[in-house]
């Protein structure tokens, strides 16, 4: 079926009380040979960027299982301002909505099946999230 990027709305502030909006969102169409089996979609808090775009298109979709912990709930282009003192900030300056235009900032993806590495399975070499992916596909 068809889907939707998630909805970038970036704003051109030109004086004091002077502000525009640009709002852009972008159709997908899946085609005829598209994987239509069960997808299990990993995320944590490390999850930004391009890979919280990529994952706002499919958590909500029935067929998607989305494991891990919830991704870091930034999302955008970075913008800085230079500041007193020749210093300077970076913020997010531009809000990403869901493709159904939900909030993702400070909310981010949300998990069906939360999984939280423990230092001691990392260090005997396990990958919990890995294996919990698995056996939601094996089920």
């Amino acid at each position: 079926g068809s889907f939707g990027s998630p909805v970038f709305n970036v704003p051109l502030l030109t004086g004091p009380d002077e502000r525009t909006l640009t709002s852009s969102q972008y159709p997908f169409t899946s085609s005829a040979d598209a994987f239509d089996g069960p997808i299990v979609l990993l995320v944590s808090d490390a999850t930004v960027s391009a890979a919280e775009n990529f994952s706002q298109m499919f958590f909500d979709e029935p067929y998607v299982t989305v494991v891990g912990q919830s991704s870091a709930a930034t999302n955008g282009n970075i913008t800085f301002a230079w500041l007193p003192g020749a210093s300077f900030m970076y913020f997010t300056g531009m809000e990403v909505l869901n493709p159904d235009g939900t909030q993702l900032h400070g909310v981010g993806i949300p998990v069906d099946v939360e999984v939280k590495p423990t230092p001691a399975a990392l260090a005997a070499g396990d990958d919990p999230e890995l294996l919990t992916a698995i056996g939601v596909l094996s089920e």
